[in-house]
């Protein structure tokens, strides 16, 4: 059985590693788009920054939904494990922003190129679903006024699990109507990719490990919030290792 207080503290000694990966990263991505950055054979210059930014934002969020679904999974498998509820609560927040986050640089992307802010294509609509399902997986996990822990559990595990499901059929049934607006394979071959390839990867890193960081973060408070009346966890308190 996986040890709490294990996790606890390994997840303390990654979280400074990987926002100095994250910090790094956005170091490299800015001196690429100062220094060696080329965007003007595809045309509208410089926003196509945002939207490889929106691409990987889109990406980090869905991992997070994935793991969430994951760890709701197997809390509904096995009631009693603790680390499966860790991870999809610690990651469900972080999932949220990042969401909220691609949605908005696709907003902001989709201004300039389309002529309006938002436009129902498969992709942004496929967002807007995924961000309702976070939403739904928080406030049922948080919202145990009148009922039990386990329940509330149970209840965000499920909409998870719904979630993982609807999405994808979403996403299929608007693409085959509303197909994505824009065609990011077109981009990549007019821009012979290099600054595709180059700034989503390293904006990849960056939103990944700062992600992981945050989500570690929320962990060890979820741990805590479970483990509050374990001996460790007192031990710790009274020498001051919390």
């Amino acid at each position: 059985m996986a040890n709490p207080k294990t996790y606890y503290f390994s997840f303390a000694r990654f979280i400074p590693i990987l926002l100095l990966i994250s910090v790094a990263s956005m170091a490299g991505a800015l001196l690429w788009m100062v220094s060696y950055s080329d965007t003007t054979a595809i045309g509208q210059a410089d926003i196509y920054w945002v939207f490889y930014l929106h691409i990987a934002a889109a990406v980090v969020a869905m991992i997070c939904y994935l793991i969430v679904a994951v760890g709701s999974m197997l809390q509904l498998m096995n009631r009693d494990a603790l680390m499966p509820i860790v991870f999809s609560h610690g990651f469900a927040p972080s999932g949220f922003v990042m969401t909220l986050f691609a949605i908005g640089s696709g907003a902001l992307f989709g201004r300039p190129m389309w002529g309006a802010y938002w436009v129902w294509d498969s992709r942004l609509t496929a967002l807007l679903i995924l961000l309702l399902f976070f939403g739904a997986f928080i406030s049922l996990s948080s919202s145990r006024t009148h009922m039990r822990q386990e329940v509330c559990d149970r209840r965000a595990s499920i909409s998870a699990l719904v979630g993982l499901v609807l999405i994808p059929t979403m996403y299929v049934i608007f693409d085959l109507f509303t197909p994505m607006a824009h065609d990011l394979d077109n981009s990549l071959l007019r821009s012979n990719g290099r600054d595709a390839y180059i700034l989503m990867a390293l904006f990849a890193v960056n939103l990944s490990t700062y992600t992981l960081a945050m989500a570690f973060s929320r962990c060890r408070t979820v741990i805590l919030e479970r483990e509050r009346r374990a001996i460790w966890a007192q031990e710790a308190a009274l020498e001051g290792e919390l």
